[in-house]
């Protein structure tokens, strides 16, 4: 059963680059998603991976991030403590910080290559700007 996720949400804290069994390394960070039902505020914590790309820069701490991708959620313990887990693996991503820029600089100097290169490469997953407010 393959479960699809979209959220816009702001990183707890900055992103990490880990490294797998096999020696290939992978970006990962937590997003805190709000919702809010009448006074009622909830926020539900994912943990996100991403193939190793130029983006690591700019996912820091606050930043806001839209994620697409396949949700997984799974149990865990921890001091006799059982936790549910959400896991996202991320396949698109958008940083409202790129789009931001291009606004604020539009009609003068193009975007500078190595925000440019950021934007094109993401290993098995893509980057997107986007209007985010």
């Amino acid at each position: 059963m393959l479960q699809k996720i979209d959220l816009i949400g702001n990183l707890t804290k900055d992103a990490e680059v880990k490294k797998r069994n096999d020696g290939s390394e992978y970006i990962l960070f937590t997003v805190a998603a709000n919702e809010t039902s009448g006074e009622v505020k909830r926020t539900t914590y994912y943990d996100v991976s991403l193939g190793k790309s130029g983006v690591l820069d700019y996912l820091k701490k606050g930043q806001q991030v839209f994620v697409s991708g396949r949700l997984s959620i799974y149990q865990t313990e921890k001091d006799g403590k059982t936790f549910l887990n959400i896991h996202v693996a991320a396949k698109d991503l958008i940083l409202s910080a790129f789009y931001e820029y291009i606004a604020e600089n539009m009609g003068q100097d193009p975007l500078p290559e190595a925000d440019m290169k950021a934007l094109l490469a993401i290993e098995n997953s893509r980057v997107l700007t986007h209007l985010t407010g």
